[in-house]
């Protein structure tokens, strides 16, 4: 008896069941408690275990981790979402969508912190001065540039995951989930939603650049086209998006 189970903890051990292995040798140790080589291996292997199980939990606190972090970033609350990933990518850095995910965070906050920077410091307009004139906060006059124009982005999304962003020369004009949450507690449910916002910007020739993440797809989508905004322009880009050939299409006027 003693030497079959030997044999089937070498095998189990071969095999690189380590929780199988574990257990026969525990039974041969009962067996021959005096042997130093049964246990020496059951040693061991109670070593490896605990090591496997603090790798598991800390897997775990890493998956938990990223989906804090992407539930704050789909809430735009990008500073607390790059410190969620940055936990996450401690924890498990082989996650490649731990790493792209908190690029995009920093990105975000960078960016709405160069917003806020950029409103505080706008012209205030001067009540009762000349008309077409604003007095920036340090004073000069400066004149009003030509008339604004209007960038919609349409995206039909197939998808109830996600989210669409668009930048024109570094200014955002959308910024969309591609779903929406309804129903209440376990009822609640993620469906597919039209995105079709407008945003009025400053006239400029730039570049029109398109970021699509569908992180159940692990799709990450990013393109650029030239555009010359001119004043009093209408422009609309229209994203489709087939999820079978995983392929984008786009048009822009």
């Amino acid at each position: 008896a003693e030497r079959q189970l030997r044999t089937q903890a070498n095998e189990l051990l071969r095999q690189g069941k380590v929780t199988e292995a574990y257990e026969k040798f525990m039974a041969l140790s009962k067996l021959a408690p005096d042997a130093p080589a049964i246990t020496a291996i059951v040693h061991k292997l109670s070593l490896i275990r605990q090591q496997d199980e603090i790798s598991k939990q800390q897997l775990a606190l890493a998956k938990q981790k990223f989906d804090e972090g992407v539930a704050l970033y789909n809430n735009k609350q990008y500073p607390e979402s790059a410190k969620a990933f940055e936990e996450s990518f401690h924890l498990n850095p082989s996650s490649d969508a731990t790493v792209n995910y908190l690029k995009l965070a920093q990105a975000m906050d960078q960016l709405t912190r160069q917003q806020k920077m950029m409103m505080q410091g706008q012209p205030r307009p001067v009540i009762g001065g000349p008309v077409g004139q604003v007095v920036p906060a340090g004073g000069s006059v400066r004149a009003i540039g030509g008339t604004p124009a209007q960038f919609t982005t349409v995206f039909n999304s197939p998808v109830n995951d996600g989210y669409i962003m668009v930048k024109v020369g570094g200014e955002v004009v959308a910024h969309e989930n591609l779903y929406d949450e309804k129903g209440r507690g376990i009822f609640r449910r993620k469906t597919p939603r039209l995105v079709n916002v407008m945003k009025t910007i400053t006239p400029k020739n730039a570049d029109v650049e398109v970021w699509v993440v569908i992180s159940s797809l692990g799709i990450q989508e990013h393109r650029a086209f030239r555009q010359n905004i001119l004043p009093a322009s209408n422009h609309r880009l229209n994203v489709s998006f087939d999820p079978q050939s995983r392929r984008f299409d786009y048009k822009l006027n």
